[in-house]
């Protein structure tokens, strides 16, 4: 969540560098001679790659052992993993704040679901799981500040004031049109929520020098 307006304000500017994970995992490792490594805010992965409750239920009437939303993410670290990325899950710990600026985070709901099957999944896969005494976004970027990581992946934009000056963004594409059998209509546009979903080929990161240029003070 963080700032409201922060993000459309940085888009209006063009801050976020659109570009291709692969070459920039790469680039990282020839310059540093290490693979880039990457703080990942639990929370907000939830947000976006998980399905709804809905969602869930629907596969499980097919497949009662089902676990989509953990497979999901299993699948997007696996693909990370491949590109010589090394993470680390930061999850919200017992004093995250309920609410900020007045309202709260929609990803909030997301802090009550059981993790253990994420955490066991995640593990599993050698990545490390961390709690933060708070909030996962200031954790995150107190890592970056100390050196443990290179970036932070994350949507909340008060990363920038607990100090990160690399954030990263999800890149989202938008699925065609489907044809349900049965249906009058021969395609059907399914509404903006449901047809974007999270792309790991391309990322958008932000940088604080870039933003120091056009925003002064701000980090």
């Amino acid at each position: 969540m963080g700032i409201p307006e922060l993000w459309q304000l940085f888009d209006k500017a063009e801050i976020g560098e659109n570009i291709s994970t692969a070459p920039f995992a790469a680039q990282h490792f020839v310059r540093e001679r290490r693979p880039l490594r990457i703080a990942v805010d639990v929370s907000i992965w939830k947000f976006k790659c998980y399905l709804d409750k809905k969602e869930v239920e629907a596969i499980r009437k097919k497949v009662p052992p089902a676990n989509p939303n953990e497979k999901n993410i299993f699948y997007k670290i696996l693909k990370l993993l491949k590109l010589n990325i090394q993470l680390i899950f930061v999850a919200d710990g017992s004093n995250r704040p309920k609410e900020k600026y007045g309202g709260q985070s929609p990803w909030y709901k997301y802090l009550s679901q059981d993790d253990k099957l994420l955490k066991k999944t995640v593990t599993s896969l050698g990545v490390t799981w961390h709690e933060a005494p708070g909030e996962a976004e200031a954790e995150c970027a107190a890592l970056q500040s100390r050196g443990v990581v290179d970036a932070v992946w994350t949507e909340d934009s008060d990363a920038f004031m607990f100090g990160c000056t690399s954030l990263i963004r999800f890149c989202h594409v938008k699925k065609p049109k489907v044809k349900r059998p049965g249906n009058n209509q021969d395609w059907v546009n399914e509404s903006d929520e449901t047809r974007r979903e999270v792309d790991l080929d391309n990322i958008i990161i932000y940088r604080a020098d870039k933003l120091q240029k056009q925003f002064p003070g701000l980090t």
